[in-house]
Parts: C-alpha cells; sequence; structure tokens
C-alpha cells in the first residue's frame, strides 16, 4: 500500500471522498441535524449553512486569529476553524455568549486597523489578484 502526503485535512478529505473512503457523520448544528465528514474542519461544515468566519479560506487552512468563528461545541467554546468534526458533536453558533465573543473579536480587528483602505499600505490601488 502506498502512503500518501497530503498538505491539508481538506486536500486528505477529497481524496477519500474521490475514493468513496470518507466517513460521513452527523452533527448537530443549532439543534438541526447535519451530514459532515469526520476531521473536516468545523467551519467547513457549518460554512454550508452560514458564513461565520472572517480569516479562515479552505485553501489556507486555520489561521486560528480573528476568533470571529467561534462557536459553542458540546459547552465549550472553539474555534470552528481549527475544530475538526467528529460524530455526535453538538454545535451552536447562535446564543447571547456567541455573538458576545464575536463582537469582541470584531471589535479587536477593527481597533487594530485604520478604516482607510484606499491608503493603508496593503492596498494595491484597488487591484486585486484574485484566484478561483
Amino acid at each position: 500500500m502506498d502512503l500518501i502526503s497530503f498538505s491539508s485535512i481538506e486536500a486528505a478529505i477529497q481524496y477519500e471522498q474521490a475514493n468513496g473512503r470518507a466517513l460521513q457523520v452527523e452533527i448537530t448544528v443549532d439543534g438541526a441535524t447535519k451530514k459532515a465528514y469526520e476531521g473536516e474542519w468545523l467551519v467547513d461544515a457549518i460554512v454550508r449553512e452560514k458564513a461565520i468566519h472572517v480569516c479562515y479560506h479552505p485553501r489556507l487552512g486555520p489561521i486560528k486569529t480573528c476568533d470571529t468563528c467561534l462557536v459553542d461545541v458540546n459547552g465549550e467554546l472553539k474555534r470552528a476553524c481549527a475544530t475538526a468534526v467528529s460524530a455526535g458533536m453538538n454545535v451552536v453558533t447562535e446564543s447571547d455568549a456567541i455573538h458576545k465573543v464575536q463582537l469582541e473579536a470584531m471589535d479587536i480587528i477593527l481597533g487594530n486597523h485604520e478604516l482607510y483602505c484606499t491608503v493603508c499600505d496593503n492596498n494595491r490601488g484597488g487591484e486585486r489578484d484574485f484566484v478561483h
């Protein structure tokens, strides 16, 4: 048997899906049962329903810096971008406590950035090279 190296969990899951071996499990998100792939990042499983993140992109993997994707997993606050799905998870994405920590995270992000994007050192004249 050949060992195959993957650059990310996503790549490994895609390989397993393509070969019919990815294990689908059920998790609960906001009281509703959802299907997810065991081992995929929780943010990927949730984002199929709603977008709840700022810094995460599947090609980059978890950066774990913005905390806007915090959710309650089995009674604990976890970053959805860096929490792997497992069978029987109970995930809550909306509650007063979660809303509060997500707002605090966004306040921290905005507190560290001037909102003058046209003069920011990271702005390249509005021209962006997006990869699709």
